[in-house]
C-alpha cells in the first residue's frame, strides 16, 4: 500500500518540475519572455519588417501567428474576385467566406488561409490588380513560449501515463486497480486537452488569414456635369427659398389675430396680478 502511495505521488513531482521548467523557458537566457509579460503586440506595423521576422521565425523554429486585412479599390470587382480566387488555389490556400454586392459601389469581401510561407508574396500579387489601396493591416502574434510550455506539460504527462500502465499491470488489488485506472483517465484528459493546444499553434501559425476588401472605384468624368441641369437646381431651389418665406408670413398674418388676442389677456392677468400682489402687502404692514 506504501508503494501505491508512493507511486501516486509521482504525477505531483512531475508537474512540480514541470513548472519549474516554465522559469527555465521564460529565462533571459533562452530569449523569451516572462509570463507576466504581455503578448507580443497585434498591431499593425511595417510589412518588410515583419516579412524578415517570418522567415526567422521559420529558421529557429519559432511559433508566430501572421494575419491581415486588406481593402483595395479595383477596376471589376467580378474579374478582381476571379483573379484573387485562382491565386489563392494555385497557393494551395482555401477560401472561406465570400461575399458580393451593391451599395453605392459594387464590392466584394473574401476571407481565406494560406500558407504563412506564402502570406506575403500573395498579399503583392494581389496589390497589383488593385487601383489603390485603402488600408492594410498585418498583426503578428508570438506564440513560441507558450508553445514550448505546452509541449514540456505534455513530454510529462505522457511520461506519467507510462508509469501508470506499467503499476497497473503490476497491481493484483482491485481496489488500487480501480484508483490507478481513475488516475490514468484523469492524466488521459489532460494529455487531450495539452495535444489539442500543439495543434492549435501548429496550425495557425503555419497558416495565414487575410480578410480582404475590393471596391469597385467610380470614375469622375466631364460627362457627369451638366451646366443646364445645375442652372434648373439652382433655380428650383431657389424658388422653393422664397415659397417658404411667403408661406412663414402667411402664417402669420392668419394667425396674428388669434396672438394679439392671447398676449392682450397675458398683459391683464399681469397687471391684475401685481395689483393683487401690492394690496395684499398694504395688508400686511
Amino acid at each position: 500500500m506504501k508503494t501505491f502511495r508512493f507511486i501516486l505521488f509521482i504525477p505531483f513531482l512531475f508537474l512540480f518540475f514541470s513548472c519549474s521548467s516554465e522559469h527555465e523557458f521564460g529565462s533571459p537566457e533562452m530569449g523569451f519572455m516572462a509570463d507576466s509579460a504581455p503578448a507580443v503586440s497585434s498591431t499593425a506595423i511595417g510589412t518588410s519588417r515583419m516579412k524578415a521576422e517570418l522567415v526567422t521565425a521559420h529558421e529557429d523554429g519559432s511559433k508566430i501567428q501572421v494575419n491581415g486585412s486588406l481593402t483595395l479599390e479595383v477596376d471589376d470587382v467580378e474579374e478582381a474576385a476571379k483573379m484573387v480566387r485562382q491565386l489563392v488555389l494555385s497557393h494551395e490556400g482555401r477560401i472561406t467566406n465570400s461575399d458580393t454586392g451593391s451599395y453605392e459601389q459594387r464590392y466584394t469581401n473574401m476571407t481565406f488561409l494560406v500558407p504563412s510561407s506564402k502570406f506575403y508574396s500573395i498579399i503583392a500579387e494581389i496589390k497589383k490588380i488593385s487601383v489603390l489601396v485603402s488600408n492594410e493591416n498585418i498583426y503578428s502574434n508570438d506564440v513560441t513560449e507558450e508553445y514550448i510550455d505546452t509541449e514540456a506539460r505534455l513530454n510529462v504527462m505522457k511520461g506519467t501515463e507510462d508509469r501508470f500502465l506499467v503499476l497497473l499491470q503490476e497491481t493484483r488489488n482491485i481496489d488500487e486497480a480501480i484508483k490507478v485506472e481513475k488516475e490514468l483517465m484523469r492524466i488521459r484528459g489532460e494529455i487531450d486537452s495539452l495535444q489539442g493546444r500543439m495543434n492549435y499553434f501548429v496550425k495557425t501559425t503555419a497558416n495565414s488569414m487575410l480578410n480582404l476588401r475590393m471596391v469597385e472605384s467610380v470614375p469622375i468624368t466631364g460627362d457627369q456635369w451638366n451646366a443646364k441641369d445645375s442652372v434648373t437646381d439652382s433655380l428650383r431651389n431657389l424658388v422653393s427659398f422664397f415659397k417658404h418665406i411667403a408661406d412663414f408670413f402667411i402664417w402669420v398674418l392668419i394667425f396674428s389675430p388669434v396672438i394679439g388676442i392671447i398676449g392682450v389677456i397675458t398683459y391683464f392677468l399681469y397687471k391684475l396680478t401685481r395689483r393683487l400682489i401690492r394690496r395684499q402687502n398694504k395688508l400686511n404692514t
